[in-house]
């Protein structure tokens, strides 16, 4: 496999974009691993066990990162067809739950992309300071330098023999494939002027109706096996997320600690409406339905996608 990425390593390509975009993404990967208490040395190992999880695949870095995740390309060819994917690498904290998503999947169709798990990549010890640089190269051929051997647990295991290091380091990526879904993050075509063209506006009109029909088939599945009313006879609701169990305390804490008065009432108000929920279903909702989780067609603005579920939980719908 003979690959290049300007400026770092060759093992993993840098997708086709300039080199003041370039800089950016290895620019925002080393914030990622640095804010999540990592070396970004530590992107080594990730590429490592990607190229050994899928070794006949051409591996690059996916141009559009996220801020919970370190995110890959995996192309596969043959003489029919090529087929890629998402290799994604999440603190234990930004975890997907697979099963969630595919449920999510049966509610909402093919905007949600198939996801499954390849385990946790256990990080070796790093012994490098700062930035990667060539002369790592010796390494990422499979240089079997102990402390920097990461063991994957899960499917494709490689072992580490410095028991030492993972004692004194228990540090873990979990590893996640899925589904690479067509369209653009929407914030990257989003019109930025006072005024819309006709075509422009039928554009945003075309994204508003395919999200309102997006939503309304978690309220029409909120019958299924996946959902649970909300005014079912059970005396309260049970909502076992990040999110449900505490709205009463959150909203309640804003409405005591927030700065102006005008806030506080804001939240208050919102603490009486509360009970109002109860008269909506519970659903299967996205958790995080931000812009840069839209994807959409380039020239008719028709929904593609929706992305990143790890937020997924069950709450009232909408």
């Amino acid at each position: 496999m003979s690959l290049t990425r300007p400026n770092t390593h060759p093992a993993i390509a840098t997708p086709n974009s300039s080199n003041s975009h370039s800089n950016l993404i290895n620019s925002h990967l080393h914030s990622f691993f640095t804010r999540n208490n990592l070396n970004p040395l530590d992107r080594d190992q990730c590429d490592i066990a990607a190229t050994r999880l899928h070794p006949d695949a051409v591996i690059r870095v996916f141009e559009h990162q996220g801020y919970c995740s370190y995110t890959l390309y995996a192309s596969f060819f043959s003489w029919s067809a090529t087929h890629t994917s998402l290799l994604q690498f999440r603190p234990k904290q930004f975890a997907i739950d697979v099963e969630l998503v595919a449920k999510a999947r049966l509610i909402y169709g093919a905007c949600v992309p198939r996801v499954w798990s390849h385990g946790a990549l256990q990080l070796a010890l790093n012994t490098g300071k700062g930035l990667r640089t060539e002369n790592r190269k010796e390494e990422l051929k499979g240089n079997k330098d102990e402390t920097r051997e990461a063991k994957i647990e899960g499917p494709g295991t490689v072992k580490n023999p410095n028991a030492k290091a993972q004692h004194l380091e228990k540090r873990q990526l979990l590893i996640y494939e899925m589904d690479l879904l067509p369209g653009h993050p929407y914030p990257l075509l989003q019109p930025h002027t006072k005024s819309l063209s006709p075509d422009a506006y039928h554009r945003q009109l075309r994204l508003v109706r395919d999200l309102a029909a997006f939503l309304a088939r978690g309220y029409h599945a909120a019958n299924t096996t996946t959902t649970t009313p909300a005014s079912s006879p059970a005396s309260t609701p049970q909502m076992t997320g990040k999110v449900g169990p505490h709205l009463t305390f959150k909203l309640s804490r804003l409405a005591h600690d927030l700065p102006t008065p005008r806030l506080r009432a804001h939240a208050q108000r919102a603490l009486s409406r509360l009970h109002l929920l109860r008269a909506l279903p519970l659903v299967l909702n996205h958790g995080d339905l931000v812009p840069t989780n839209v994807l959409v067609d380039r020239a008719t603005f028709e929904l593609r996608g929706v992305v990143d579920w790890a937020e997924a939980e069950v709450l009232p719908w909408g």
